[in-house]
């Protein structure tokens, strides 16, 4: 049996969809937090666990007869506070997958890391060297993810084989629950005339990528490795305008200085709070998109036959999902 946790969203979902291609039902099984709002994978598996990775039981009873476990349930935050419900999920829930693989005798774990837990020079490539300090980074989601991938490496010295692979930002169909790209994507490709934008840049990955580099790597001949899945650094403005063009959207996009974004996402964000919502655009995702992005994907594509679409077939197929699947989001 094959296990992916975390199935409903954008890389778990994409994973299970593209399994479905080489294995038959029955081998493919999913641990879900709900009954509801399975619909576009419940038909792609024999087996739906109702379940949550922070409850240990859950995960036991979900990786019980399996030989592969791709973990992919996890909560991402651009926030600075590191909440319970993040650290239980992100870090506790990485330890319950391990410890249950390690029980059952799990042949490999493929692990979604982010690149946000590698070590993060000004310039030159960013490799597959982790950061081991949680205070060298801001956000509450890079600590959760840093302190994942030590339970990894406590992991691998007990034994289990760890594959951990660390995507970029995630960009792509099938984005059924609505992550941050999506909500970008939703801005650009509205009917709004005027469209702002600011300088920074950033490197967007095809979900079809991961999900590709994911299952070669549940079958490779290297053994507890890590890989950085990634594509090209492309900036704001660039994407914007793309978006807009596969739209039909026909804008007139405004540069904003920086300071005046900063000081608008600080007041954003402080509204979003009080209605308990996560606002895109906040001062630390901000200084997110203004530092270095160029990320090496050559081990990948040596090992794992890693091949990134190009960027405007990605964002071409997206928004044509999203415009096909609008009833639905």
């Amino acid at each position: 049996m094959i296990l992916v946790t975390g199935a409903r969203g954008h890389i778990g979902n994409t994973l299970i969809y593209e399994l479905s291609k080489i294995f038959p039902k029955e081998r493919l099984k999913i641990l879900v937090r709900s009954p509801k709002g399975n619909d576009h994978i419940k038909d792609l598996v024999s087996q739906i666990v109702i379940g949550d990775v922070k409850n240990y039981q859950d995960v036991e009873q979900a990786v019980e007869d399996c030989q592969y476990v791709f973990h992919t349930a996890g909560i991402i935050s651009l926030g600075k506070k590191l909440t319970q419900e993040l650290y239980q999920t992100n870090v506790l829930g990485a330890r319950n997958v391990i410890d249950a693989c390690l029980k059952h005798g799990v042949k490999r774990l493929i692990f979604t890391n982010s690149v946000e837990a590698l070590k993060t020079p000004k310039t030159g490539k960013i490799t597959e060297e982790l950061e081991t300090d949680i205070n060298n980074v801001k956000g509450a989601y890079a600590k959760t993810k840093i302190l994942a991938s030590q339970e990894i490496e406590k992991g691998r010295q007990r034994g289990l084989d760890i594959i951990s692979v660390f995507p970029s930002a995630v960009i792509g169909p099938r984005d059924y629950r609505g992550s941050y790209s999506r909500k970008i994507i939703s801005y650009y490709r509205s009917k709004f005339f005027l469209k702002f934008y600011f300088k920074g840049s950033y490197n967007f990955v095809d979900v079809r990528d991961v999900a590709a580099a994911m299952i070669s790597a549940m079958s490779s001949q290297y053994g507890n490795q890590d890989y950085i899945i990634a594509n090209q650094k492309k900036d704001i403005k660039y994407i914007a305008k793309l978006i807009g063009e596969f739209s039909n959207a026909k804008s007139i996009y405004i540069r904003l200085p920086l300071f005046l974004m900063y000081a608008f996402g600080f007041l954003i964000n402080g509204i979003f709070k009080i209605f308990g919502k996560n606002c895109v655009f906040n001062p630390y995702s901000i200084s997110i998109l203004q530092r270095n992005c160029n990320f090496d994907t050559q081990k990948a594509i040596n090992q794992l036959g890693f091949q990134p679409k190009d960027l405007n077939q990605t964002i071409q197929d997206t928004v044509n999902w999203a415009q096909d699947n609008k009833g639905r989001l």
